[in-house]
């Protein structure tokens, strides 16, 4: 397991992993947790978005994806369900 945020955006990953799992929130979502994060404005944020892989062409790369708009316990139910998934993966192996 490795996590590269900007994992698309290198175009190295096809290399290096089998499995892309995308974290996702919707654009208001994301917005406010960064400012909330970095003490940066709006605007700014928007700027670092804008330099960034559209959020629609990162789903597409995504083998899964977990969406995270909601609170803490429901991002773990959701994690502990694609952990399940990742083990049965690895008894295929």
């Amino acid at each position: 397991i490795i996590v590269v945020p900007l994992l698309l955006e290198t175009g190295s990953y096809r290399e290096i992993v089998q499995r892309i799992l995308v974290v996702d929130c919707n654009e208001e979502c994301q917005v406010a947790r960064a400012i909330l994060r970095s003490g940066l404005n709006e605007q700014e944020v928007h700027a670092i978005m804008a330099t960034q892989i559209a959020r629609q062409e990162r789903l597409k790369h995504a083998n899964d994806v977990i969406v995270n708009n909601a609170d803490m316990p429901h991002l773990q139910r959701q994690v502990e369900i694609l952990h399940c998934k990742y083990l049965g993966l690895l008894n295929e192996v």
